[in-house]
């Protein structure tokens, strides 16, 4: 109905009498706003859909309607779709970095309201209405899944990098629900792997599938080990490192018997066997798992540095 023709007694007689209904702004984005963008407004009938809401922020606020626009899908994208203020972001060069630079993500920003009214909306959004800062870490694993899915190992390898690199920044603070949407990444295949300290080509494993690098020289001929560099940890292991490793499952170290093969390879080719090697056997001697040292008894296992050989005990 178009108010401006009619007086206030002609509004009070529409209303009470003829039971027209009042449609409050809370009503007409549960009841409407769907429907509207279906529709495909043009740029300035959303544009002029956002400033509404901005001057009903109050009404919305105080009648739960904001509750009800954080869960609808009617921000504008780059990609020109419409979702929910959680599934994007407004552009920044990390986010863009972090997503593949996939517009689908992004705010469409011409779209928005101008002037102050752009700082304010972007306020509403990033308030109330829940839009992240940081990229969720259900986006993030879905990017990693989306590379090792796509991707050669080398390109999975550069590629998931700089998001596994920003997930363990933040590791030690996530909520309950980001590792949640976090365990994803144990079932997925989407690491690279060496063996001998050759990439193994045209393969992704799952976590469970691998084995740690920090010891690797005690046996990385005989195993698959991690070959994503950041989570190599430069040989040093660090305190987030660890925790998410085990979060994913990744196995620390092998048996013994893929320890004494290892060994047993170097002697074989005659290549110098690491300290790291013998320090793992040290350890685990009298253990239960100890029995497959006994047999480099009687043999040349020790390797002498100097003499570039191994000599028996």
């Amino acid at each position: 109905v178009d108010t401006s023709l009619m007086s206030d007694s002609v509004q009070a007689f529409a209303r009470d009498w003829l039971r027209v209904d009042v449609l409050t702004f809370q009503a007409y984005v549960d009841d409407h706003l769907e429907d509207i963008l279906k529709g495909e407004p043009s740029q300035e009938q959303y544009v002029a859909l956002l400033n509404e809401i901005l001057k009903h922020r109050a009404e919305l606020d105080a009648g739960g309607g904001l509750r009800s626009l954080a869960g609808l899908p009617f921000v504008r994208t780059r990609a020109g779709t419409y979702v929910r203020p959680t599934a994007c972001y407004f552009w920044s060069s990390q986010i863009d970095a972090l997503l593949g630079g996939e517009e689908r993500f992004f705010v469409d920003e011409n779209w928005m309201p101008a002037g102050q009214a752009a700082a304010r909306f972007q306020d509403v959004l990033e308030g109330p209405l829940g839009m992240r800062r940081t990229v969720s870490i259900e986006h993030l694993v879905s990017r990693i899944d989306a590379i090792a899915t796509t991707g050669t190992i080398d390109q999975i390898a550069d590629g998931t990098q700089p998001i596994v690199r920003h997930i363990l920044e933040r590791f030690a603070r996530l909520t309950g629900e980001e590792r949640t949407a976090l365990e994803r990444l144990r079932s997925l295949s989407w690491l690279p792997a060496s063996i001998s300290g050759e990439r193994v080509d045209g393969k992704r494993f799952g976590p469970a599938m691998l084995y740690r690098s920090f010891r690797a020289a005690g046996y990385a001929s005989q195993v698959n080990v991690v070959d994503l560099p950041i989570l190599r940890g430069g040989g040093q292991a660090s305190r987030s490192l660890v925790d998410f490793l085990d979060f994913l499952g990744m196995k620390a170290e092998p048996p013994t018997e893929a320890v004494v093969a290892h060994l047993e390879h170097c002697m074989a080719s005659g290549t110098p066997a690491s300290d790291v090697v013998y320090g793992m056997l040290s350890e685990r001697l009298g253990g239960e798992d100890a029995a497959p040292i006994d047999r480099l008894s009687g043999t040349a296992f020790i390797y002498d540095p100097e003499l570039d050989e191994y000599l028996q005990a």
